[in-house]
């Protein structure tokens, strides 16, 4: 994964989130998630688990400090991410094997890969890097293999465009199939949370009311164009690699 700079997306400069800064400064926050950011993130781990098959290598792309591997049903998973830190945390928890890689050139051979999970991290490619990674997934997944990942509604907030560049949602599913994935199924995770209802979320008292208002912002599995990100699985035709 790119880690650092400016990215040009329609005109406008974005600036991508720094993930070697990030674990650096703040470790394997993951595993040290409270409140709204760990219900929502274990949610989406959980969805993203479901649609990923026992058998066969599972490929866990931008795998940071590896938390999801906790909710992965198979053992057969490889790590792979750009930062350096971020595989130095995941050491820590698992005994998988990690290989620093671009996203955009990854370093497997061809129809070796079953499965592959990429939680909340393709936002950050901008569209020409985002296309050349699902073609290199293309190669080294098997026809039919399945791609699970999770992705910011573009409409959910005005501040977030500011920090990726997450494409609308038929857009997405453009590139998707020009790429070689058809999307088979789609969920969304959770409404917006309300920022004072997130900071309720780590209060002793009001975390109950907080916990509340989640659970029920979770209808937003049935209405994915509503949710605050949304979780796709895709299959791959292998027709992306000759487009």
């Amino acid at each position: 994964m790119e880690s650092s700079g400016f990215r040009s997306n329609g005109g406008s400069l974005l600036k991508i989130k720094d993930f070697e800064k990030e674990y650096r400064e703040k470790g394997a926050y993951h595993h040290r998630l409270e409140g709204f950011a760990k219900w929502w993130t274990f949610d989406n781990y959980r969805i993203l688990a479901a649609w990923v098959e026992n058998e066969g290598r599972t490929l866990d792309l931008a795998c940071g400090d590896g938390m999801i591997w906790r909710f992965l049903k198979t053992s057969a998973i490889i790590g792979v991410d750009h930062a350096p830190t971020g595989l130095d945390h995941s050491r820590q928890f698992a005994g998988v094997p990690l290989v620093q890689a671009d996203m955009k050139a990854l370093p497997f051979k061809a129809g070796t890969i079953r499965n592959t999970v990429c939680s909340l991290s393709f936002q950050y490619l901008p569209g020409p890097d985002f296309e050349r990674c699902l073609h290199e997934l293309s190669r080294i997944m098997i026809k039919d293999g399945r791609l699970a990942f999770s992705y910011p509604n573009a409409r959910s907030g005005r501040d977030e465009a500011l920090s990726h560049s997450a494409l609308p949602y038929k857009e997405l599913l453009a590139g998707l199939r020009k790429s070689g994935f058809r999307p088979a199924a789609v969920r969304g995770i959770s409404l917006r949370m309300p920022s004072r209802l997130v900071r309720w979320s780590v209060h002793p008292v009001l975390k109950p009311l907080a916990g509340l208002y989640y659970r029920i912002s979770k209808i937003a599995r049935f209405f994915p164009g509503r949710s605050y990100h949304y979780a796709l699985c895709c299959l791959n035709t292998g027709e992306g690699i000759r487009s």
